[in-house]
C-alpha cells in the first residue's frame, strides 16, 4: 500500500493506492469530516474538475455531497495519472452511472474503472484485463438488517446470517449487500436485476452459488470483500471479458 497526504488551500485528505496481486488497482481517499460542512474550495474544484463537472457540483445543495463528487473525480484522475500516465482523464458515464474513459490513447482504452462512496470514504477500482465493480457500505446501516433484507437476501442467505451470533449478523448482511452490488456494477447493471437471484456463500471457496440468466456466468466472476476503516466494509468483483474464455 502506498499513501500520501494531499493538501490544498487548507483542505486536506489522505489518498492511497494499492496494486493487488491480480493487477487490479484499488484507490481510496478519505475526506476529513470536519471540512464536509463547507463547500470545497474553488482551487480544488479548478484543479480536479472540468468546467462541466464544476457546474454539476454546484447543483448539489449539501456540501458533503459536493465533497464526495469532487473526491471521486480526484481519485479517478489521480490513480489514472499514477498508474496509466493519463495526465487529466476525461470521463463519460454509462447506464447506472458507471464511468468510462473517453479520448484516451489506445494503450489505455482497455482500462475499466468503477467508483463507490459512503460517508467520508471513496474507493475506486481499475483494471486493464477485467471489468470491475466496487462497493462500500457502513456497518451501522445494517444494525436493523432484518427490516429491509427481504429486498436483497434469499432464504439460503438468511439461514447463513442467522447461523452466527446475533452481534455478527449485521456484518454478514453488509457483506452480502456489498458483494452483490459489486457484482452488478462489474457487469454494468443496477437494481433492475433482483439481487435475491444472486445467491452467495461469502465464506465458501466458491462464493457465488447462482446468478440470474441476465448476468454473465458465475465462473467469470472473482469476488472478495474486506473490512475497511471507520466501521466500513467493501467488496470488489472482477469480471473476465468474453475473449478470455
Amino acid at each position: 500500500m502506498s499513501g500520501e497526504q494531499y493538501s490544498s488551500g487548507g483542505d486536506g485528505w489522505i489518498v492511497s493506492h494499492d496494486v493487488m496481486a491480480d493487477g487490479t488497482l484499488i484507490g481510496s481517499v478519505s475526506i476529513p469530516p470536519a471540512v464536509m460542512d463547507n463547500a470545497p474550495s474553488l482551487e480544488l474544484q479548478t484543479r480536479w474538475l472540468t468546467p462541466a463537472e464544476t457546474g454539476k457540483l454546484s447543483q448539489y445543495r449539501r456540501p458533503a455531497d459536493q465533497w464526495r463528487m469532487l473526491a471521486g473525480r480526484f481519485l479517478l484522475r489521480y490513480c489514472l495519472r499514477q498508474r496509466y500516465d493519463i495526465a487529466f482523464a476525461q470521463f463519460a458515464f454509462g447506464d447506472h452511472n458507471k464511468p468510462f474513459l473517453v479520448h484516451v490513447a489506445q494503450a489505455a482504452a482497455s482500462v475499466d474503472l468503477n467508483l463507490t462512496h459512503d460517508r467520508q470514504h471513496v474507493l475506486a477500482a481499475f483494471s486493464d484485463s477485467h471489468d470491475v465493480g466496487i462497493d462500500i457500505a457502513a456497518l451501522e446501516d445494517f444494525a436493523r438488517w432484518e427490516e429491509f433484507a427481504g429486498g436483497y437476501i434469499n432464504p439460503q442467505e438468511f439461514e447463513w446470517i442467522r447461523s452466527t451470533y446475533i452481534t455478527l449478523q449485521p456484518l454478514r448482511a453488509m457483506r452480502l449487500w456489498t458483494i452483490k452490488e459489486a457484482i452488478l456494477k462489474a457487469a454494468g447493471f443496477g437494481l433492475e436485476i433482483d439481487p435475491r437471484e444472486i445467491i452467495l456463500a461469502p465464506d465458501a471457496a466458491q462464493k457465488i452459488h447462482a446468478l440470474p440468466a441476465t448476468l454473465p456466468a458465475a465462473e467469470r466472476f472473482e469476488v472478495r470483500d474486506w473490512l475497511y476503516k471507520d466501521g466500513m466494509g467493501a467488496a470488489l468483483a472482477r469480471l473476465s471479458r468474453p475473449n478470455q474464455h
